[in-house]
């Protein structure tokens, strides 16, 4: 699958107004002088958009069983507001989203593995089966995140329980001008940023509800109200 996904990605590229190697949303919405995507080599706003849409699309035209899209989003004013004002000690937004996104695509691979071996009690792994993690370059969720998926693998192996955790061969850095993945789940990023960020009505805002709608996935939105549901049930369970 992300060999017809690399391919087809590269194959839209090649349709761009210039010449370039990969989508970068920031470059392609800024188009600033020193980036591929400047505006002396004939890229505007129609032209930009037009690429988007159309690596949108192909990314639609994948089953929900080969290309799923997880994210989260936490909204830092209502963090801040119970973090800073009201000196409640909650997790940081790194560690909210390393509990859903990465945890989700696990948890979703083995449920995946289980349904194809359903009714057989030992599940024989290949490569294939195996899960590999790619962060981008520089990305402050890579650390925490490594630290806590070599933790869970020495617990399974030290008590034997079964873990999904097994399933993950590695979790790497990649460079995102060279992983489609990446410039993929950057276009998701940079909309729900819009989309959480910008004025109702300006450019952008409504790529990460077109993404949601096109492509298969969850997306989890972290505000007040859940942070304070968080809050009661750790407190719930302190209790007990």
């Amino acid at each position: 699958m992300w060999v017809r996904f690399e391919k087809g990605w590269a194959d839209i590229l090649k349709t761009a107004p210039s010449p370039i190697t990969y989508m970068h949303m920031k470059e392609a919405m800024g188009r600033w002088p020193d980036t591929p995507f400047s505006y002396l080599n004939g890229w505007n706003q129609e032209n930009a958009w037009t690429l988007v849409f159309k690596l949108a699309k192909f990314m639609s035209e994948f089953k929900n069983t080969e290309l799923l899209n997880f994210s989260c989003v936490v909204d830092m004013s209502d963090w801040r507001k119970i973090h800073d004002d009201e000196g409640i000690d909650i997790p940081t937004e790194i560690t909210l989203c390393n509990a859903y996104v990465p945890r989700q695509a696990v948890l979703t691979a083995a449920r995946s593995l289980l349904k194809a071996h359903e009714g057989k009690q030992h599940i024989p792994l290949t490569p294939d089966d195996m899960i590999h993690i790619v962060f981008d370059r520089n990305e402050p969720f890579f650390g925490p995140f490594k630290n806590e998926w070599n933790a869970k693998k020495d617990e399974a192996n030290r008590t034997g329980i079964a873990s999904p955790w097994i399933l993950v061969d590695s979790v790497t850095e990649g460079t995102m001008q060279t992983t489609p993945g990446i410039q993929a789940a950057d276009i998701l990023a940079w909309g729900l940023n819009r989309e959480n960020t910008a004025p109702e009505g300006h450019y952008g805002t409504g790529l990460a509800e077109i993404l949601r709608n096109i492509t298969a996935g969850t997306w989890a939105n972290i505000n007040e109200d859940l942070l304070r549901q968080m809050i009661a049930s750790n407190r719930s369970i302190m209790k007990e």
